[in-house]
């Protein structure tokens, strides 16, 4: 049988140089999880033990992680799939919006399934020692001002909180919450408010 090859390059997002000893991690659709470091040509290669849809996460000291998702699939002459990535180089101010992380409805308790988003960011940070951020979370205008500014408050220290369990000092984070001040987007449609309802983190420090 021919083995499924999943290759790449990993780059600078602002210089499109190669990057080496990236660390990539493929998370396939059944669960399956392998990761590798990118040679000093910024490549990477991954044997996979399925076709079918990945994951895809990478990061590096000075970069922000990145996360992509891609379909391999097992050709006939050749099993050799591509899939090139850019790594953003991390500077003061940035902000991030925290992806898949879920709160039970109108309270501030995290759920399991926001472990694997979370793990992540613990990742970026072990990997940056030097990073400091502000933890900020927002609401759409649905409910009082006080309400969601309380909220908003609660969410980012619940995320905060996750982080500091997991051994990220106390130190290099600070957490806010902005209730509706901020929102990214008008809040006229159900996808809108969506979308303004988030948790993000802002680079303080570097």
């Amino acid at each position: 049988e021919k083995d499924i090859v999943l290759e790449g390059i990993v780059t600078d997002f602002n210089t499109s140089k190669p990057i080496g000893e990236a660390k990539v991690t493929y998370q396939s659709a059944s669960g399956k999880v392998a990761e590798t470091l990118t040679d000093n040509e910024g490549t990477y290669r991954f044997v996979l033990p399925e076709s079918g849809h990945y994951i895809l996460r990478s990061g590096r000291r000075g970069y922000l992680n990145a996360d992509q998702e891609t379909t391999v699939k097992l050709f006939e002459e050749e099993a050799v799939n591509t899939q090139d990535i850019d790594l953003t180089p991390v500077q003061i101010g940035q902000k991030v919006r925290i992806e898949n992380i879920y709160f039970d409805f109108n309270r501030a308790t995290l759920r399991k399934e926001s472990n694997g988003e979370l793990d992540h960011l613990v990742y970026f940070l072990t990997q940056n020692p030097t990073v400091e951020i502000e933890l900020s979370g927002h609401t759409d205008n649905r409910g009082s001002d006080t309400y969601n500014l309380k909220l908003s408050r609660e969410r980012s220290a619940a995320v905060m909180t996750y982080l500091l369990k997991k051994g990220i000092s106390k130190a290099r984070l600070t957490s806010k919450g902005y209730g509706e001040s901020q929102p990214e987007v008008s809040n006229d449609t159900d996808a809108n408010r969506q979308i303004n309802r988030r948790v993000q983190f802002v680079i303080l420090a570097i």
